[in-house]
């Protein structure tokens, strides 16, 4: 359960649907029961001029919100602030 298919130990709340938020919400939940796992965020990028990918992104950040969960669209400064190494 959760979102392994991204990469191990990646837990986004992002999704479309709120089976996958909801079991996603949980596994972080139990992760953090068991003592094994830091919430430490995650960031979803579109390139300048994607704007296929940042109105998916959009879209996401609605859905998980209305979903009850903490997402949000950030500023480019604020992801150069929170992510350097980011151009």
């Amino acid at each position: 359960i959760g979102s392994t298919a991204h990469a191990s130990d990646f837990c986004y709340t992002t999704s479309h649907d709120f089976l996958s938020c909801w079991t996603t919400l949980y596994s972080i939940d139990f992760y953090e029961k068991m003592g094994h796992y830091a919430r430490i965020g995650g960031l979803e990028v579109a390139r300048v001029g994607d704007d296929g990918r940042m109105a998916e992104i959009k879209r996401k950040i609605a859905s998980a919100k209305s979903f009850g969960t903490r997402a949000r669209l950030i500023e480019p400064a604020e992801i150069k602030e929170k992510f350097p190494l980011i151009e």
